[in-house]
């Protein structure tokens, strides 16, 4: 959208030969939520640039086109006219076009004209843009669930009957079969390990999981496949299903999984503490492990694992902290608002 916000205003400035052109468009599906863009000069524009332009038009956006002798804007005190239009209401919100030149004779009837067309292009631009993201989000969203479907129907009860098969094998073992019993729990250990590792996958190919089964039950699956695959001894303190958004529920969701990926790959730990929280409206959730350790203030070219998990943390309004050392295991600690979103 930011791309077709901005081709536009190129495409104005040089069509009206305008010294300033503004442009905000509601964000479809998001209500209140307005993207702005503007060019000035050369074609040059930044976030300052466009809301100062913002706010200085919000003061005459009712009034439709201006012809003003002399206003004091953000390019100091300049003969200046502005032609204005409504984008009408994307997604429940307006938006707005404003082109401006230093001259007495603008706007002309040509350029009102031109502006107001050119606007219900871009309204007919965004609209189709929106339209093909629903139809790419639907999809992914079908090709998850089928995907989903056929793991469960599939490889599930295939790992499930080798869980089963080997049960039962050791189960009819004769007194002497002892060297079968090794490589049979082996094989077991296998499968319980995918199993588990594939109930996950599987929630989080349905991204309506964690709404319908909750933040608890998906923590509770991630610890169980790190202890299947990996061996590791996970001790959890989980509370009942705390009342929170979705968003915030997500964060931490992610950010569990983050952390659990990044212990059972690098840490070499052998035992993990996963403790959920939740007070003054505040979700906590701490991860330790007594695994090898690192220094969190040196870089790691190509592990983006923290970084995301700080981005997750502050898109919701939280906070990550890292606290390490070499020898000494790890503990992360999140803080997030119930509230969040």
């Amino acid at each position: 959208m930011s791309t077709i916000a901005e081709s536009f205003a190129d495409a104005m400035q040089r069509t009206l030969r305008a010294d300033f052109v503004y442009v905000r468009l509601p964000v479809p599906r998001e209500p209140g939520t307005s993207l702005e863009t503007a060019r000035t000069g050369l074609g040059t524009s930044d976030a300052r640039a466009a809301a100062d332009l913002g706010r200085w038009l919000s003061r005459w956006a009712g009034n439709g086109d201006l012809k003003l002798s002399r206003v004091q804007g953000p390019f100091g005190e300049v003969p200046v006219g502005v032609a204005i239009a409504s984008l009408g209401h994307i997604g429940g919100d307006s938006g707005m076009v404003a082109a401006g030149r230093h001259r007495d004779d603008f706007p002309s009837e040509y350029d009102r004209l031109l502006i107001r067309i050119a606007s219900n292009e871009l309204v007919i631009a965004i609209q189709a843009a929106d339209a093909q993201a629903a139809r790419s989000e639907l999809a992914a969203h079908q090709e998850r669930q089928r995907l989903a479907r056929e793991l469960h129907d599939s490889v599930s009860q295939a790992l499930y009957g080798i869980a089963l098969g080997t049960q039962t094998a050791l189960e009819l073992l004769p007194p002497d079969g002892t060297l079968a019993q090794e490589p049979l729990e082996y094989v077991q250990r296998l499968a319980r390990g995918g199993l588990a590792e594939l109930r996950a996958l599987i929630f989080d190919l349905r991204p309506e999981s964690l709404a319908k089964e909750g933040l608890v039950a998906a923590l509770a699956k991630q610890s169980n496949a790190m202890r299947a695959r990996h061996q590791i001894v996970v001790d959890e303190l989980l509370p009942a299903e705390p009342d929170a958004s979705i968003q915030a529920k997500q964060a931490l969701y992610r950010i569990a999984q983050e952390a659990l990926h990044n212990i059972s790959k690098h840490s070499s730990a052998r035992k993990v503490r996963l403790h959920l929280s939740v007070q003054a409206d505040v979700l906590t959730l701490v991860i330790t492990d007594d695994g090898v350790g690192f220094d969190p203030a040196k870089d790691f070219p190509g592990h983006l694992g923290l970084h995301s998990m700080r981005e997750r943390a502050l898109e919701v309004g939280g906070e990550l902290e890292i606290s390490s050392a070499s020898g000494r295991g790890t503990s992360i600690t999140v803080r997030v608002p119930a509230a969040a979103g």
